[in-house]
């Protein structure tokens, strides 16, 4: 149990020193997990491989496929086109968007639900 609590005490720590909740999270995720082990999550999460973010995205292959691979980080641009590419909801997105060092998308950024098919 000590060390629970110690753990538990090193996050309050963090969270008291930081000057605002999106710097909190901000440094938390980044040193929880890489940006291509979250994109990883979300095919997973939603049920889709690489080359349906492809093709969703309209991003070029190798670009996506090097971002995945974490050797190269998306602009702004080709994140938010990897987020519609992904399914991502509007909080899915706001993460990929700050794990990718970029700025965030304000409030008039919506997120619509891509039909396959239909």
């Amino acid at each position: 149990m000590g060390e629970a609590c110690r753990l538990t005490e090193d996050l309050l720590v963090r969270l008291l020193e930081s000057t605002s909740l999106d710097e909190y999270l901000s440094e938390s995720e980044a040193a929880d997990r890489s940006l291509s082990e979250y994109l990883k999550e979300m095919l997973d999460v939603h049920g889709l491989k690489r080359a349906d973010v492809v093709r969703a995205s309209g991003i070029n292959a190798t670009v996506v496929y090097d971002i995945f691979a974490g050797k190269s980080n998306p602009g702004r641009d080709h994140a938010i086109m990897l987020a519609f590419g992904l399914q991502c909801d509007i909080a899915q997105t706001q993460r990929l968007l700050r794990m990718a060092g970029v700025s965030s998308c304000g409030a008039r950024f919506v997120v619509m639900p891509l039909s396959y098919g239909a």
